[in-house]
């Protein structure tokens, strides 16, 4: 009888435990559809976007807040924020949680989430994950100055999981600027084998991009290409058409590096398909016009980077314009047209200097230069370079300090000053040599020649110009490789 009543308890506990159990399953099932449903739903409307913001983390922590609160304005959110509707959610997490309301913000209005963000750093400089994807934001907006402040106050020793992907791969991001590939591989590599490991997609793609770029930026296009067409797997695979849009440009673009116009112009339309976003066009009506500078097809290209900086001006959008005023410039220049040519590339400069973009700064004063060079306004070139020097060596942009000195021997062998002449381009080509460059080493071991030439080193010339023709033949350039060759039998 004992033994009786004591079964009884018991099969009640289990029949307890087992219905609680159940509704505990069912309740983790369910939120968890509710999360992959909310990611979806935003990236879809996200492909209305020119500039845009995604971070698996802060979607799933919005909906875990709102699906175990018993309020229920939290449980109205949700419903909306399932289907991409955030402003909502933003409004109730506002109350408890500022930063989180304005990282979801910045899934639809990036500009708008990060100004908030900036001005109110109190909110988030204490949470080491709000602050790594306030970087994130600064390097949408080209804001590196901010990106960098935030990456100095987080100790990388101290992170681990996924605030140790994110600084890796915002790390990756600054390092290529700094051009710096092998720490900017390490890391973005460290990046992508967690978002791999933990199924993130979207940051996984990201990564890939940024991987594409260091590949592209060492002369290793094959992986770099291997790279891009992972991420535009990615977004092929959720239907993410504007992501798979600008991916596939970046790749046209890499294809033009390879001279590979005709697969280049191929992605640059696909790209171009449908694509009812303004600056995103305006973008790749800017990488067209590159495109066609690259086939010498100089009418096509002014049309495109002419198209592009209508669309640009409209939007207001100051990247855009820039770089559409340098391709002009380039164009005009081209044309024999000096003024227009300076015109254009003092405009595009003033813009980028605006942007703390001193690389590009740097190219525009070059090409500025190169048309004082041709009118033999040899001091107005030399202020320039030497302008150009002091920004390279301040910001470290060693392509550019190569280039000055290269185009300043110019200057001074035309002056026929030939020793100083010698002096700078050997300046040159020590740049060169250390960045690799073998472009930049054709035209100063060719240089090189031309003034062991007039000072009689017939020898050494022969010798230059031999070094020039090595290198001309690994750049795979007929047209550069058959002047050298035409120089040499001279």
């Amino acid at each position: 009888m004992q033994m009786i009543n004591f079964e009884y308890p018991a099969l009640f506990l289990l029949v307890t435990l087992t219905f609680i159990c159940g509704f505990v399953i069912a309740k983790f099932i369910r939120y968890n559809h509710f999360v992959k449903m909310a990611k979806i739903r935003i990236l879809r409307r996200q492909q209305n976007l020119d500039v845009s913001f995604y971070s698996a983390e802060i979607i799933k922590n919005c909906v875990q807040k709102l699906f175990f609160s018993a309020n229920k304005k939290a449980k109205r959110a949700l419903a909306e924020l399932i289907f991409g509707k955030t402003k909502t959610a933003e409004k109730f997490l506002a109350q408890k949680d500022k930063a989180l309301s304005l990282l979801l913000k910045a899934h639809h209005d990036v500009k708008l989430a990060y100004t908030e963000l900036k001005k109110n750093k109190k909110i988030w400089k204490n949470n080491i994950f709000y602050a790594l994807l306030f970087a994130s934001l600064a390097e949408k907006f080209f804001d590196y100055d901010s990106v960098r402040s935030s990456l100095k106050k987080i100790s990388p020793k101290k992170l681990y999981g996924l605030n140790k992907a994110l600084y890796n791969q915002i790390s990756a991001v600054i390092y290529i600027r700094d051009a710096d590939m092998l720490s900017a591989s390490v890391n973005a590599s460290s990046a992508l084998k967690y978002f791999q490991k933990h199924d993130m997609p979207v940051e996984e793609a990201e990564t890939y991009l940024i991987l594409g770029e260091i590949y592209r930026m060492s002369c290793v296009n094959d992986v770099a290409q291997t790279m891009i067409e992972s991420a535009i797997k990615i977004y092929e695979k959720f239907s993410l058409n504007l992501f798979e849009a600008q991916a596939k440009a970046v790749l046209g673009m890499l294809l033009v590096f390879g001279s590979r116009i005709e697969e280049a112009r191929e992605k640059f339309d696909s790209a171009l398909e449908n694509m009812s976003l303004r600056q995103t066009k305006g973008e790749i009506l800017n990488q067209i016009a590159l495109l066609e500078i690259a086939d010498k097809n100089f009418s096509k290209s002014f049309k495109a980077a002419d198209n592009a900086l209508e669309i640009h001006q409209k939007i207001k959008n100051k990247r855009g314009i820039a770089l559409s005023m340098q391709i002009l410039a380039h164009l005009y220049n081209n044309k024999n047209m000096p003024r227009k040519a300076l015109d254009f590339a003092n405009k595009a400069g003033e813009l980028y200097l605006k942007q703390k973009n001193f690389s590009a700064l740097c190219e525009c004063l070059y090409l500025s230069a190169t048309v004082y060079f041709k009118k033999n306004k040899f001091e107005k070139a030399e202020d320039i370079l030497r302008r150009i020097l002091k920004i390279s060596e301040k910001y470290g942009v060693n392509f550019h300090h190569a280039n000055a000195y290269g185009l300043l021997g110019l200057i001074y062998l035309k002056k026929n000053e030939l020793q100083r002449a010698k002096v700078l381009i050997q300046q040159s080509l020590h740049l060169e040599q250390r960045n690799n460059r073998s472009f930049g080493m054709v035209a100063d071991y060719a240089n090189l020649a031309l003034i062991e030439n007039l000072s009689g080193d017939k020898e050494s010339a022969k010798a230059n110009l031999k070094i020039a023709l090595e290198y001309a033949l690994k750049s795979e350039d007929e047209e550069l490789i058959n002047l050298i060759k035409k120089q040499v039998k001279d």
